[in-house]
């Protein structure tokens, strides 16, 4: 191929040839600078005249910032592109290690995405330093159960050990110390609402936001957990059938819930998206990851949470499913059919709801009582008489 001419221009290393234009007829410039750095001599593209808007004054300053070190040539930045992309960051090396296991927990995806990938995602193992996980433990454990924390970090330890073993890492300059757990206690959430207080909730959540008021809605209607709700996309709404597909759940096993007349005139009233468009997304388009600050703000404007300080006890967005399943129990709907409709693995999950029906309860406390006045009666009966 023939050397084009070039054409020397008023700025000392930029010259440029003559080309076909690009995205219209005719001809263009395209400019070229010639510059040394660190004593080596470099010659590249600058940018065309019209399709990059290229000019010779432009093409010198972009000269001088190279000379100067302020900006990678050329190659440089594809020497970075490669870098970057053969980059083994902890996102990349759960994600190779999620490859490996025979049955990946689905918890386990959920654990990495809520509590370890905006901290650790972009980050390889060898730029962690002690202080990065203290200070993740030390907020994690202001709303988790030290037990969930602890097995958290276990995952980060297990991902990172995976990429040690493989040669994909360096290994940590210091050991990770997991959250202590004195003693097992039983850290699930025994706080549901009345009827009472769920209308009033759902009121005050649709004067702060109608998606967050839609969401509340569905998870007291049906059981759905936050992330279930969250990963809702009209194409597993079905309008005509008044039925909702759970799919991938927490679980692992899809199922299908059916609509209330609440749920089934909400969505009818919603205008319906493309089917694989996010039923409730976040601000930015995605899937959110916890509630809203509307849902915080509903609670503490009511005052559901005042003056308790045991997590287990107070109010949050899963708070919604298990008052739903303490309706269900408290209407007589048997343990088998609630976990069906919870999405319970097992039969154990669902018997945690067993002692919700206050009623039930009443009455055998009062059988109860009356059988011991009975008996007391009989007793100073039979002592007046004796």
């Amino acid at each position: 191929m023939a050397t084009k001419e070039r054409f020397k221009t008023n700025y000392p290393g930029v010259f440029f040839i003559e080309g076909k234009a690009v995205g219209r007829t005719g001809t263009e410039k395209i400019y070229y600078i010639r510059y040394r750095h660190d004593g080596k001599l470099t010659e590249e593209k600058a940018g065309r005249q019209y399709a990059d808007d290229m000019t010779p004054a432009r093409a010198a300053g972009l000269r001088a910032q190279r000379v100067e070190g302020k900006q990678l040539s050329n190659q440089g930045k594809r020497d970075e592109a490669v870098q970057l992309a053969n980059k083994h960051n902890i996102a990349w090396l759960y994600s190779e290690y999620r490859k490996m296991l025979a049955n990946p927990e689905k918890a386990d995806d959920g654990r990495f995405r809520l509590y370890l990938q905006n901290c650790f995602g972009e980050k390889e193992p060898h730029e962690l330093i002690q202080l990065d996980i203290d200070r993740v433990v030390r907020r994690l454990l202001k709303r988790l159960a030290p037990h969930t924390v602890s097995t958290a970090i276990t995952l980060l330890k297990r991902t990172i050990n995976y990429g040690v073993r493989r040669d994909l890492c360096k290994p940590l300059s210091f050991s990770i110390d997991l959250p202590k757990v004195v003693k097992k206690i039983d850290n699930k959430r025994n706080r549901y609402l009345s009827v009472e207080e769920a209308g009033t909730l759902l009121e005050t959540l649709r004067r702060h936001s109608e998606q967050t008021y839609r969401m509340a809605l569905v998870s007291l209607n049906t059981g759905m957990r936050f992330g279930e709700i969250a990963s809702l996309r009209w194409q597993h709404i079905d309008i005509k059938t008044r039925t909702i597909k759970v799919m991938d759940p927490k679980n692992s096993e899809n199922r299908m819930v059916f609509m209330t007349d609440a749920i089934f005139e909400m969505f009818e009233g919603l205008e319906k998206e493309k089917p694989d468009k996010l039923v409730f997304p976040s601000r930015v388009g995605g899937i959110q990851s916890d509630a809203s600050h509307s849902f915080h703000r509903s609670v503490d404007e009511l005052g559901l949470n005042d003056g308790i300080d045991d997590r287990r006890l107070k109010v949050v967005f899963h708070t919604l499913r298990h008052t739903a399943a303490s309706w269900l129990v408290n209407q007589g709907i048997t343990l088998p059919v609630i976990a069906k409709i919870l999405g319970h693995k097992t039969l154990q999950m669902t018997e945690r709801y067993s002692h919700v029906n206050d009623e039930s309860v009443k009455k055998a406390m009062a059988t109860f009582d009356q059988q011991q006045t009975k008996k007391d009666n009989e007793e100073t009966k039979y002592k007046q008489y004796s």
